[in-house]
Parts: C-alpha cells; sequence; structure tokens
C-alpha cells in the first residue's frame, strides 16, 4: 500500500509502510557514526551517508522519525567522548541546514506543525489510545491475547462516539504491553532496561553508538507499532550483538546489582501502570481473565456464548451500547464454559453454532438458571438436554432469513419470535436478550 500526504508519496524503500522505513533510516543515520571511530576520513563518510539518509528520512513524512533521530542524536551528542575540531562542527552545520531546506522544499514542515499549530487526528487519536493504555493492562491480568490489542480497544475501551479502526494501539510498547500478562511485561520493562544498561558506556566502554542507537529505535516504537517488523531490529540487533563481542574481550559488564536494580525498576514500573489503569475511572467494571470476559459488577449475572456470525464483530460495542442504558447487572462472555469455575448464572445467552462438547458442559448452568436465550441457533433443543416444553424460560430468536435447519424443533419447546429484515447476525442481540433491571437507571456514558 503507497501512503500520501497532501498527494506526496511518502518514501517507504519497498517495506510498504513509511514510518517503518523512518524507523530503519533513524537508526541506520546514528550508526553510521561508527566510522568516525575506523578511521579518519571515516567522519567525511558517515556525515555524507548522513545526509543521504537525512534526505530519505524527510521523504518518509514521518513525525515520529524524526522525534527519535533528534533523541538519538541527543544521546549521541552528550555520551560522545571527544569535541569535534571546527572544521567538522561547520560541516554538520551545513548539512543540518540542507535538511532543514529540503524540510521546506518537500512540505515536510505542514505536517511537523499538525498536532502543534493545529489540530490533527493523528494526533489527538493516538492520545486517546494511549491514555487508556494502563486501564487495558489493569483489567487484564492475563493480558488480552497477542494480536488483540487493537480489537479488544475497540470492543471496550474506544468512545462510542468514535469509529476508527486500530490493529495495534499505535505504539509498540503499549501493544504489547496490554497484550501480555504481568509476567510479560515486567519482562519487557526489564529487558529494556538491561539493553540500555549493557549499552552504557563505562571504563573501557567508550562507545556511544549502540545506546544512541538503541535509545532512536525505542522512540521510533512509542509513536507507532514499528517494533512489529523484523527489519527495524537489525540495526539495534547488530550494534547490541557488537557491544557484547567488545565487552567479552575486554572482560568488562556491568555489576551484577545494576541488573537487579533494573529489575526491581521494572517490577516498581509495572505497580505504577498497575495503579494508574485502577484509579482511572471507567463507567462500568471490566475485568478480562482467561476465555471470560466479565462487564458489570452486579449480582445479576448472565453468560453469553460469544458467537460473532451472530452478535457481530464488535459485539462489545454493542453491548456496552446496551449497558449504557441499563447499567445494573453483569455479563459474562466466555470463550469456553470451562473458564466459569463455577460461577452463578442467572442468565444464559447463546448463539450460532456451538460444539456438542461445550452444549454439554453448559446443561449444568442451564438447569440452575432462571432462563435460556439462544439467537439464531444452528443447534437442536436436545443438544442442550430440552425435551420438554419451557415456553415460560426459553425464548428463541431467529432472523427473517434464517436458513438455521432447528427452526421447526424450537418452535415445539420454546417462544420462538423471528426477527424481520434480518438473516443469522441479529444487530440488536442485547436489547433481544439482557435483562432490564431497572428502566429508570440514569444512562452511563463511554
Amino acid at each position: 500500500m503507497d501512503f500520501f500526504f497532501h498527494n506526496r508519496l511518502r518514501m517507504d524503500w519497498g517495506i510498504g509502510n513509511p514510518n517503518k522505513t523512518a524507523a530503519l533510516i533513524a537508526t541506520l543515520m546514528i550508526s553510521i557514526w561508527i566510522l568516525n571511530k575506523i578511521h579518519r576520513w571515516g567522519f567525511w563518510v558517515a556525515l555524507s551517508a548522513f545526509l543521504g539518509l537525512g534526505l530519505c528520512l524527510v521523504h518518509t513524512y514521518s513525525r515520529g522519525g524524526f522525534v527519535a533521530l533528534s533523541f538519538g542524536i541527543t544521546v549521541l551528542i552528550y555520551f560522545s567522548p571527544t569535541p569535534w575540531s571546527r572544521a567538522r562542527m561547520l560541516s554538520i552545520l551545513a548539512v543540518a541546514a540542507t535538511l532543514i531546506a529540503a524540510i521546506f522544499y518537500l512540505h515536510e514542515n505542514e505536517r511537523l506543525e499538525q498536532g502543534i499549530l493545529q489540530n490533527d487526528k493523528s494526533i489527538s487519536n493516538r492520545l486517546l489510545v494511549w491514555e487508556i493504555a494502563p486501564v487495558m493492562i489493569a483489567d487484564a491480568p492475563n493480558g488480552w491475547g497477542w494480536g488483540n490489542a487493537g480489537k479488544a480497544y475497540m470492543q471496550w475501551f474506544q468512545p462510542l462516539s468514535h469509529h476508527e479502526g486500530y490493529r495495534t494501539l499505535v505504539n509498540s510498547h503499549l501493544t504489547w504491553l496490554v497484550e501480555g500478562n504481568w509476567f510479560f511485561r515486567i519482562g519487557y520493562i526489564a529487558g529494556w532496561l538491561f539493553v540500555f544498561l549493557l549499552c552504557l558506556p563505562s571504563g573501557q566502554i567508550r562507545t556511544c553508538i549502540p545506546l544512541s542507537v538503541w535509545a532512536t529505535f525505542f522512540v521510533t516504537a512509542w509513536f507507532s507499532s514499528v517494533a512489529e517488523s523484523a527489519i527495524v531490529w537489525l540495526i539495534p540487533g547488530i550494534s547490541l550483538i557488537g557491544l557484547m563481542i567488545l565487552r567479552w574481550k575486554v572482560r568488562q559488564w556491568p555489576p551484577f546489582p545494576h541488573f537487579l536494580s533494573a529489575f526491581a525498576s521494572a517490577a516498581l514500573l509495572s505497580l505504577i501502570l498497575l495503579v494508574i489503569g485502577k484509579s482511572i475511572h471507567q463507567p462500568y467494571f471490566l475485568l478480562r481473565e482467561q476465555n471470560l470476559t466479565i462487564v458489570g459488577d452486579t449480582p445479576s449475572s448472565v453468560l453469553v456464548e460469544v458467537n460473532e456470525e451472530v452478535m457481530g464483530e464488535y459485539y462489545g460495542r454493542t453491548l456496552r451500547t446496551f449497558i449504557s442504558s441499563y447499567p445494573q447487572q453483569q455479563v459474562i462472555l466466555a470463550s469456553s464454559p470451562d473458564a466459569l469455575q463455577q460461577r452463578k448464572i442467572q442468565s444464559i445467552v447463546l448463539g450460532g453454532d456451538i460444539s456438542s462438547a461445550n452444549l454439554l458442559k453448559i446443561q449444568k448452568y442451564f438447569v440452575s438458571s432462571s432462563r435460556l436465550i439462544v439467537l439464531s441457533p444452528k443447534f437442536f433443543p436436545s443438544d442442550i438436554g430440552i425435551t420438554k416444553v419451557d415456553k415460560g424460560r426459553i425464548k428463541v430468536f431467529f432472523g427473517e432469513f434464517s436458513a438455521s435447519p432447528s427452526i421447526d424443533e424450537w418452535k415445539k419447546f420454546a417462544t420462538v419470535r423471528q426477527i424481520e429484515g434480518s438473516g443469522d447476525y441479529l444487530q440488536d442481540w442485547p436489547e433481544l436478550s439482557m435483562p432490564r433491571p431497572d428502566r429508570t437507571q440514569q444512562k452511563v456514558s463511554f
């Protein structure tokens, strides 16, 4: 896919994403300064390559790439062991002036100004997502599952007035912290601290290139989900391997207590994320457990065996819309009855095609529940142990155009209603299946 800014093609080097390309270019622009340590002419080769790569970076129109490069250069200058000559400094200033001129010539400045001088949805939407990330972390001790961060956000946290689609949280770090469990979260933060500890110049380790490269990479991964691409790890990985070889040769490693301190800091940062997530007010209780999502905290619980064919891909948004009108209930969404752990279920909502094994497991909850709601079922009453008429406790909903083979059989045992203009997908499934404890409840907003 090609990306454009004001009808100008954003360079992507064939990677398919200009932000990932910018991340690669930014780390390259830092890493090439290692040539300065190889030979006295290395400075001029590095400076020339820096200029060429800088022009490519301008052409990506990536704001995150520019911020990351600026941060990396700052680290590089701060830890640089020796000052450069006047001739070299003048050359650097000439290159900087050339890149600034290129920014204005390609109108990159217009993109950089967005979000600072005017409102920019790309930035405001990012901030909206990042703000809720600690809540997503706190609400899911076991994580939301790999590859599910964007969908989880849209299901349970995105304001109902917003309809932007997300695959990730537009931030590699927050995406993985949300998707993984607490062991992974602490390990992930500790991993970054270990890398920075290893890269920190000390003793005979005078080079600051690896530290600057990893600092640049860290920042690029903050502004977009670039770290999911293996190629952007290439330069940081090579720099770290080279540094490890150097440390092995000189037999100089950070003291072990420093690693313990880094791990303790990772645990503390994880605790801070948990506290922040718990302190941000949410209009309803949400807890994500393994194969289970609990919405609401009142005793009247409803088990929903989720089926996207019937309830829609974004069933969570649909359910939140309903709960905003009727907040006084608890809904348990299960991907497997095994996750229920003998919970007391008031109502059961089933839909679509459910495996016979799961139907057998649900039977024990059906016996003790007050009612059963079935939406566009492909299975038959006998599959869940229904052998006698119970039209007061069992309600079944079919779409007018449903092709289910079990409609006639359900009519013998339960109250059946057909929804006009619908097929197997029932758009208003919560209205059909959820109890309404108190119609006078004040609406809550999401």
